[in-house]
């Protein structure tokens, strides 16, 4: 990407810092490209949040000036810069949106689990309710081991998607990826439930 500008080599794609011009929004640009990360659902924590500070100093409206267009452009390229990070700092999101980008389905499109999960699923909420009951360390016990299950489901994704281009069979690959976003969405919300509930409890 070039400056449209100077033409020279952009390090934030929303603002050229050689001459200062604003990019006009590119609704072809991933938020990878976004942030000037290379395409991949291992990203580095450290290197994002850095991204989004400088490229959000870089953004701000009070260096355009007066001039209304620049003005503009700074506010919808903040916004991009935001959204992008919004999307990729989150594991589940960062996923879902990767394996749109490769050509997978959605989980509206795709609600499949493994085999037997969903019976293990019921067993889960009975173990969540039985938490919240008891409260105390064991409802810490139960808060961990869903903490446990989403990260080896973050370290599955991650296998998952290194794995997609380099070989083998690209429509199964890809579904397991899905199956394993389903997983991990149920996950998700079991965790949200308790943390929700066991708030909700200290404040009575």
């Amino acid at each position: 990407m070039v400056c449209v500008q100077c033409a020279k080599p952009l390090e934030n794609p929303q603002r050229c810092r050689a001459c200062g011009t604003f990019q006009h929004p590119d609704p072809l640009r991933d938020h990878f490209a976004t942030l000037a990360l290379p395409r991949s659902f291992d990203v580095d924590g450290g290197l994002l949040e850095r991204r989004l500070v400088a490229f959000g100093r870089d953004m701000h409206p009070d260096l355009a000036g007066l001039d209304g267009c620049q003005r503009t452009l700074a506010v919808l390229g903040a916004a991009q810069v935001n959204d992008a990070y919004g999307v990729l700092k989150d594991p589940y999101r960062r996923g879902e949106y990767l394996l749109k980008l490769s050509g997978g389905k959605t989980a509206t499109e795709d609600k499949s689990v493994p085999d037997g999960f969903l019976e293990a699923m019921l067993e889960e909420r009975d173990a969540l309710d039985a938490a919240l009951e008891s409260g105390g360390e064991a409802l810490d016990r139960t808060r961990e081991r869903f903490e446990r299950k989403l990260a080896d489901l973050t370290s599955e994704l991650s296998r998952g998607f290194r794995e997609l281009g380099h070989g083998g069979d690209r429509v199964a690959q890809l579904a397991a990826l899905r199956r394993s976003l389903n997983v991990m969405a149920y996950y998700r919300g079991l965790l949200r439930h308790l943390r929700e509930t066991a708030a909700t409890m200290e404040e009575s």
